[in-house]
């Protein structure tokens, strides 16, 4: 499984798949690579990965997940086989979570919040309760008029960087 480094697939990343398309497998018949986000190859990473794909190892399979297929360059496509999945239901996340060890509360809640499997688990449910009880608190401020005017004060500083607003 391999996954883009940093922004953007490197082009060393590929050169080591590309490399490694010619090694035989241990113990499988097949050797299967999954590349993550495919579409954040840079035209570097993409064209050194054409090579594989127009001269495929009989025993390599390659899987590429995107979500942004027109980002991908048209060479790549039109040599792999396009196969559409609908996004994970929010009850299905919860359904997973559960079967994760998850309790009932922790994994209704992460599912309604994650889009993704992968974002669902990487969700940290203490640091989200933080920022629910923050919100609540603010929330109350305002409906009983306590506190506003730092609360307004605090949302006009944090407007000034887009990043702390966000957060």
């Amino acid at each position: 499984i391999l996954q883009p480094d940093g922004q953007n697939y490197k082009k060393e990343q590929i050169i080591y798949l590309v490399e490694d398309n010619y090694k035989k497998p241990l113990k499988a018949k097949r050797k299967i690579n999954i590349l993550k986000e495919a579409h954040k190859m840079n035209d570097m990473a993409a064209n050194a990965f054409l090579k594989v794909l127009e001269e495929p190892a009989s025993m390599n399979v390659f899987i590429l997940l995107t979500d942004n297929l027109r980002a991908m360059l048209p060479t790549i496509t039109s040599r792999c086989q396009t196969l559409k999945f609908s996004p994970l239901s929010s009850r299905e996340i919860e359904t997973s979570l559960k079967q994760k060890g998850y309790d009932e509360e922790k994994a209704l809640l992460i599912s309604y919040l994650g889009s993704t499997m992968d974002s669902a688990l990487s969700t940290d449910f203490n640091q989200l309760m933080k920022k629910r009880d923050n919100i609540l608190s603010i929330l109350e401020s305002l409906l009983t008029q306590k506190g506003t005017d730092s609360i307004l004060l605090d949302l006009f500083n944090l407007g000034k960087s887009r990043e702390k607003f966000l957060e």
